[in-house]
């Protein structure tokens, strides 16, 4: 059964596909031939143009024939009018809408740009009939280009076994797969894909872009060897092909013949990206010491690298001396203790006892530090009290209810697949490594360098055997808004919901989101290169002394003093401030402000003149 609020996305989909009465169901068929079976038989045909003269010869005889009025639509929407499609859904009752229906308005509305309507479509369509393919095959399409992998993983395994939908099934789960940082798992998916038929169903995905992912999955496990092969069957050869030709010639130390595939792939138009992200093995932050020993260790000591606390022992956090009043009824008490080398929570609530060990924690203790746990039923929960820094203590983790509805909620909030990785995707260097416990990157402790330069496997090979492309991420080289954007991996809104005013506190957390509002930012040119390593060294915690930043605005902003010893460039340089013109800048245009996040308050980063 549809819910009240499915039936409302319903209700806005019909309105959407067209104005115009409902269609009433109240003719008597005429006996004889049906022209509506025949209208049938060849839609499941794929005749759509013999099934629309069909369902027409019978909607002339009968008007009132809701399977030929919902034949006709979806052979107008198969092919491809979508106004003729809209007219006649438009006239049709909701109720009698099925599945195919639901995803043929919702790849009418992909098609017109309207992503979030197509999305609820081809859910209704999957909730009316979790068996539909293409519904299933659109959504996960919608999945991975929003990021949400874990679903496109849960799509393949419905799409696992069906006939015609096998190869696309593998590759959509070798793309996630790829973006889920695990390489070997993508080239066994993807693999099996260019094996299987590589058109599959109604949805396919060329075998080239097959062959390409798979190649950077092979290139992500250092297996140049294997990559070259795949490549080689790209026919013709395109700009992205060379390119990882080129790196897989790297992985094979054939420096002349990588030279001469990233010459070809620079021909035809492959652009210096400095933020490519290379197709290579994880190494691991040890590996970046000999070259750049003051940069590791100036990082190595930052609050990033302490920002994710694995199998954490009793010292890691600090444990109170007794039970914890929940800081919104203290009826409700929580213990925390350290038992067998582990940390353990345990909240008893309304006679209900409920346990988690810590898995992990999450936060540097500057501002706090949040557990994870396992509860007694095996689920990932995000425990319900964080410690605060500045003496604050424990209190209320961030998020959640000040009432949860059930007792064993007290404990804390279980945690999708999707929100784990999110928050081991901005604590740590490697998700996938890091949830594992394995790998190069967990020497790291937390946030190393190829969190923000990429995997570096290709870079120590390209300086040891002289290939000209450095072959790492390169963020001194990148614009302003690839420096801002990549920043922005974790210092914006988890969604793309619209932020508040800047000032608001659910927005002055996300400092990347709101500093692109800056006036600074957005009128400035390209060659100021004004972004967050304006005022921040990525590899040090942010200074605190407002002089430290008073001094990067003069640089655009100059006092008298500065103003006097020459005209400013009109390319970089503004008004002073007609309030002081030397001093105060942070204060007055950046003031910290409470968040919501519990006992905090961060700087405003939307740099302007305050309405206070």
């Amino acid at each position: 059964m549809r819910g009240p609020a499915t039936w409302t996305i319903s209700t806005a989909l019909l309105l959407v596909a067209g104005a115009g009465g409902w269609w009433a169901w109240s003719s008597v068929a005429r006996p004889g031939a049906d022209p509506a079976d025949g209208a049938r038989a060849a839609y499941e045909g794929g005749d759509f143009e013999r099934a629309a003269g069909l369902a027409r010869e019978r909607l002339r005889a009968d008007r009132g024939d809701r399977r030929a009025a919902l034949l006709l639509a979806r052979s107008y929407a198969r092919l491809g009018d979508a106004d003729s499609a809209r007219r006649v859904y438009g006239r049709v009752d909701r109720a009698a809408m099925e599945a195919e229906d639901l995803y043929l308005l919702g790849e009418i509305l992909r098609r017109e740009g309207r992503p979030d309507e197509a999305r609820a479509a081809f859910e209704l369509a999957l909730a009316d009939d979790p068996s539909h393919a293409e519904a299933t095959a659109a959504l996960m399409g919608r999945d991975f280009e929003q990021g949400r992998f874990e679903r496109v993983l849960g799509g393949a395994d419905r799409l696992d076994g069906r006939p015609g939908w096998e190869a696309f099934s593998a590759a959509m789960r070798g793309r996630a797969e790829l973006a889920l940082l695990d390489p070997r798992g993508a080239a066994r998916s993807l693999d099996r894909a260019l094996r299987l038929d590589p058109t599959p169903g109604r949805a396919p995905i060329p075998p080239d872009e097959i062959r390409k992912d798979l190649a950077r999955a092979h290139l992500g496990l250092g297996r140049g060897d294997l990559a070259g092969p795949v490549l080689k069957a790209v026919d013709p050869p395109d700009a992205e092909s060379l390119w990882l030709a080129g790196r897989a010639g790297l992985q094979r130390g054939e420096i002349d013949a990588a030279i001469s595939s990233r010459t070809r792939a620079r021909s035809l138009g492959v652009p210096e990206d400095p933020m490519r992200v290379e197709p290579a093995p994880y190494v691991g932050s040890d590996r970046c010491v000999d070259c750049h020993p003051a940069i590791v260790r100036d990082q190595q000591s930052s609050s990033h690298a302490r920002t994710f606390h694995p199998d954490p022992e009793p010292g890691v956090l600090p444990l109170p001396d007794g039970p914890v009043p929940d800081p919104i009824d203290p009826e409700i008490v929580h213990r925390i203790r350290a038992e067998g080398g582990a940390i353990v929570f345990e909240t008893e609530a309304e006679g209900d006892r409920s346990w988690a060990r810590v898995l992990h924690v999450l936060g540097s203790g500057t501002r706090g530090m949040t557990p994870v746990g396992v509860d007694e039923q095996g689920r990932v929960v995000e425990l319900r009290l964080s410690h605060y820094g500045e003496g604050v203590g424990w209190g209320r983790t961030t998020g959640h209810p000040e009432v949860p509805e059930t007792p064993g909620a007290w404990l804390g909030l279980p945690l999708s697949a999707r929100e784990q990785r999110a928050c081991l995707d901005c604590h740590t260097t490697n998700f996938r490594e890091a949830g594992a416990r394995a790998g190069p990157t967990l020497a790291d402790g937390a946030i190393g360098c190829e969190r923000c330069h990429g995997p570096a496997g290709n870079h120590l090979m390209a300086v040891d055997r002289g290939f000209p492309d450095p072959a790492i991420a390169r963020p001194r080289l990148a614009t302003a808004g690839q420096v801002v954007g990549l920043c922005g991996d974790c210092h914006r809104p988890p969604s793309d919901a619209p932020l508040p005013e800047s000032s608001h506190p659910s927005a002055v957390r996300f400092q990347a989101a709101t500093f692109v509002r800056s006036p600074c930012f957005a009128r400035a040119p390209a060659s100021a290169k004004f972004d967050c390593v304006s005022c921040h060294d990525p590899h040090r915690d942010a200074e605190h002394e407002p002089r430290h930043y008073e001094e990067v605005c003069l640089s655009c902003h100059p006092g008298p003093a500065v103003a006097a010893t020459g005209p400013p460039s009109e390319a970089t340089r503004s008004a002073p401030c007609p309030i002081n013109p030397s001093r105060g800048c942070i204060d007055c245009h950046m003031p910290r402000r409470p968040s919501v996040m519990e006992h905090t308050e961060f700087t405003d980063h939307h740099i302007r003149a305050q309405p206070d």
